[in-house]
């Protein structure tokens, strides 16, 4: 009897922590992101991981939702992260070209 209590006690055991420990060793539980997400921040955003965003991916997200069609350059309906570093590349670029101090 005292075998069969310590079978159920283990078991249980078991059973509550594999999965927590399994949960723990994911890409995601560890802070990394997935492959097709590296890149642009905004790659987060990815939900199906395919390596690129689209219109519904960056609902609720306004300055992508504002930019989406000056970003999308080959007019294909998705952001990919080319198109995305480009961008901010163009940004960077603008920033530093205006003097400090100047209104434009």
């Amino acid at each position: 009897m005292k075998t069969l209590k310590r079978l159920v006690a283990t078991t249980l055991v078991a059973c509550v922590t594999l999965p927590v420990a399994v949960k723990a060793q994911t890409p995601q539980a560890a802070g990394k992101e997935h492959p097709a997400q590296r890149g642009h921040k905004a790659m987060k955003l990815d939900a199906n991981h395919d390596g690129q965003l689209s219109r519904e991916e960056v609902k609720g997200h306004a300055r992508l939702e504002k930019g989406f069609d000056r970003m999308d350059t080959n007019k294909d309906g998705l952001l990919s992260k080319e198109e995305l570093e480009a961008a901010r590349s163009k940004m960077k670029e603008q920033r530093e070209s205006r003097k400090p101090g100047d209104a434009t």
